[in-house]
């Protein structure tokens, strides 16, 4: 079975596959959703640096195949707090020995330096959970939780979080992305289900730069019970925006039951997700979804709230 009739066949079952692994020999475990990772590979080779900070995120670059890609240390990562000056330099792995993960967000390749990978865990999606780590959301690294076939606790791994902490790129976007938006329709409301830290505040900024009225929901779960119990609020409903992968009830089952109710159907969703392959947009799309965009995209969500909510 090819690996998009993998992916159709799990979101048909509502499961999804986590590849495992650890930061240190029996050390915890750990997990991303295996779609992102294109492949493991060995490299010991050291980077081309591009800098010399002891605070940096970003190892240097590698060379996989003629294709230049940026590394990072995951455990570095998991020892750096924003407004902090740790020596990042002395916590990183070994190249000797440890793994990479070549992994693709939204069409981005990023080499992710782990200790070792372990096995691909399928699960429900009722059988993931928030996260309940203490600290403030920007310290958050972890953004869901399941467990092992022994019963081991796997901590699911923000990685958009990581991403973005190591390539700030998106900022200057979000700041001029008001300038590219019409008047909004005050009376109509945007519902968003993510349970990314990170692609909230994204989302937050943006929408709260285009004056848009928005509600938040963590998970499908939440969304799908606030949908039910007002219906008739949500005659002013102008957009969804939802993520596929999140806990309890994916964005793909958010789509299907949005649209089989008659009163809701022709409200739009838009899909706000890093997994970005044909197989998701087309399993999206064919559910109903009316938009597929990769996630921090703010042009893209202004364009969408001037076509759904605009005056």
């Amino acid at each position: 079975m090819n690996s998009i009739d993998r992916t159709t066949e799990l979101h048909k079952n509502n499961e999804v596959q986590y590849l495992c692994f650890r930061l240190e020999e029996g050390g915890e475990l750990f997990a991303v959703n295996v779609f992102k990772v294109q492949e493991i590979i060995k490299y010991d080779k050291q980077p081309t640096l591009v800098g010399y900070e002891n605070d940096a995120l970003l190892e240097g670059l590698i060379t996989v195949r003629d294709m230049t890609v940026p590394l990072v240390d995951l455990k570095k990562w998991f020892g750096y707090h924003v407004g902090g000056t740790v020596n990042l330099s002395k916590m990183g792995l070994d190249p000797k020995n440890s793994q990479v993960m070549l992994c693709d967000f939204s069409g981005v390749f990023v080499g992710i330096r782990i200790y070792r990978a372990d096995r691909i865990l399928t699960k429900k999606w009722e059988d993931i959970m928030p996260s309940m780590s203490m600290g403030s959301d920007s310290d958050k690294k972890i953004n869901n939780n399941t467990y092992y076939t022994d019963g081991t606790l796997v901590q699911i791994v923000d990685i958009e979080k990581m991403v973005s902490e190591v390539f700030p790129f998106i900022d200057e976007e979000i700041r001029n992305v008001a300038l590219q938006t019409t008047d909004v329709d005050s009376s109509k409301f945007l519902l968003v289900a993510e349970d990314s830290v990170v692609a909230t505040k994204i989302l937050k900024d943006v929408l709260n730069k285009l004056g848009v009225t928005s509600r938040f929901f963590e998970n499908g779960k939440k969304l799908l019970d606030f949908v039910d119990s007002n219906e008739d609020e949500m005659a002013r409903c102008g957009l969804i925006i939802t993520d596929l992968e999140m806990p309890e009830v994916s964005g793909f089952e958010v789509i299907k039951k949005i649209k089989s109710k008659p009163a809701f159907e022709k409200i739009p969703i838009a899909v706000n997700s890093s997994m970005s392959g044909d197989s998701n947009r087309n399993m999206a799309l064919s559910l109903g979804a009316d938009h597929f965009m990769a996630k921090t995209s703010p042009t893209e969500i202004a364009e969408l709230v001037n076509k759904y909510l605009g005056k």
